[in-house]
């Protein structure tokens, strides 16, 4: 086992590499975590949208045949 004492700068860029890959992991599910939540959004809006136009065409569809 390497101990710091015989090399201050191995254990130095050994706990910064570390510590970097912590952050860009994190960094990695945050944006993930973003990325759900927008496309949840997005999804919900363009679902009620979708349904929106679905019940206008369907209702004109009724009205249409009715003057018929």
């Amino acid at each position: 086992m390497v101990t710091h004492l015989q090399y201050p700068e191995a254990s130095y860029d050994y706990g910064m590499r570390s510590a970097l890959f912590c952050e860009f992991r994190q960094g990695i599910f945050v944006f993930i975590g973003v990325e759900i939540f927008f496309d949840f959004i997005f999804s919900f809006v363009f679902q009620r949208n979708i349904i929106l136009l679905l019940i206008k065409n369907s209702s004109a569809d009724v009205l249409s045949r009715i003057s018929q």
